[in-house]
């Protein structure tokens, strides 16, 4: 079965496709960072809340 792609999905892709292309290496670097420097952040704060549940949870007994 063959698909036909709108033109609205077309547009959204073409203009994804272009907006990466002419991102240059440092720039796709700074994005990679950023990403995993969000997921670094937000693991460590669940993390310290995570912890910090669990010594109130020991101080209660």
């Amino acid at each position: 079965m063959i698909r036909v792609k709108s033109s609205e999905n077309l547009l959204i892709e073409r203009l994804f496709l272009k907006g990466l292309r002419a991102m240059t290496t440092g720039q796709l670097w700074l994005l990679l960072m950023l990403i995993v420097g969000l997921i670094i952040f937000f693991g460590i704060g669940i993390w310290g809340i995570n912890r910090l549940g669990a010594s109130e949870n020991n101080s209660q007994t």
